[in-house]
């Protein structure tokens, strides 16, 4: 997957935070809508204050929805 995102996601988040939860996110949904809202609910959390823009692209390869990972949320 390709995240576009502004400085409000990254002020709260590194790459590295970010990719390990959105690769979580995609194990248990597969909307890349409700991924990116839980993005920004989650750096609102965070404290973050400042614009939240993100993009989501999955490509194929990607992680998908297991059910394994549903019964664990």
């Amino acid at each position: 997957f390709m995240v576009l995102a502004c400085d409000g996601i990254w002020d709260v988040m590194t790459n590295d935070e970010l990719c390990a939860f959105i690769t979580n996110r995609l194990k248990i949904t597969s909307s890349l809508e409700e991924v990116c809202n839980q993005v920004v609910d989650t750096c609102l959390i965070k404290g973050s204050r400042d614009n939240m823009s993100i993009v989501l692209v999955a490509f194929e390869g990607a992680p998908t929805v297991c059910e394994e990972e549903i019964q664990k949320e």
